[in-house]
C-alpha cells in the first residue's frame, strides 16, 4: 500500500498523464484511480472565491481557461446542472463557460425545499448570494482578487419568464 501511496503523490506532483500499477494484476482496478489522477493534473489552477460573505468555494475552471488571461472582472450568469450538484459560472457577453464549482450544501439548505431548489429559489439565492463577489488569484508569488458581477438583468428576464408561466397555470 505504501508503493500505492508514492506513485499516486509522485502522479500528482509530477503532473504524470499516466498511472502505472504496483502490481501487474491492479491494471483494471487502477484505471479509474489513473482518470481521476490526470483529471486533477489536468487542472493547473482554481479560484478560491466565498459566496454570500461566508461560503468558500473553488472555482475550477473550464478547459478553455488559461490562466494567463484571468481578467479582473467578470459579468457572469450563473447555471446549474440537474440534481444541483454542479454549479457553472459563464460569460454574460459571449457566454463561454468560465468556471465550475459545488454549491456549499449549508447554502443549498438554506433555500430549498423538501431537498429540492425550485426556479425561483435558485434565482433568489443567486441574486442574493452571487450578485457580487470576490475569489482569490495567486500566481507564483502574486495574489489579486478577481471580482464577479451577476448579469441581475439576465436574472429579472427570468423572473418574468416564470410569472408568465404562473399566469399561464392559473388561466
Amino acid at each position: 500500500m505504501g508503493e500505492a501511496r508514492k506513485a499516486i503523490r509522485r502522479t500528482l506532483h509530477q503532473g504524470t498523464r499516466q498511472f502505472a500499477a504496483v502490481d501487474g494484476g491492479l491494471n483494471e482496478a487502477v484505471t479509474p484511480l489513473g482518470e481521476f489522477l490526470t483529471a486533477c493534473a489536468n487542472i493547473h489552477f482554481a479560484l478560491l472565491a466565498v459566496l454570500g460573505g461566508r461560503f468558500p468555494v473553488f472555482l475550477v475552471p473550464s478547459p478553455e481557461v488559461d490562466a494567463g488571461d484571468i481578467r479582473n472582472v467578470y459579468r457572469v450568469r450563473v447555471f446549474r446542472e440537474d440534481g444541483d450538484a454542479t454549479w457553472y459560472l459563464r460569460d454574460a457577453e459571449t457566454n463561454a463557460l468560465l468556471f465550475s464549482f459545488d454549491l456549499p450544501p449549508k447554502l443549498f439548505e438554506m433555500y430549498a425545499n423538501q431537498g429540492m431548489l425550485d426556479n425561483r429559489r435558485a434565482l433568489d439565492l443567486k441574486a442574493q448570494n452571487m450578485a457580487e463577489f470576490r475569489a482569490l488569484f495567486v500566481r507564483g508569488d502574486a495574489i489579486r482578487t478577481v471580482r464577479f458581477i451577476l448579469d441581475l438583468a439576465w436574472v429579472e428576464n427570468i423572473r418574468v419568464r416564470l410569472r408568465g408561466r404562473d399566469a399561464e397555470d392559473r388561466e
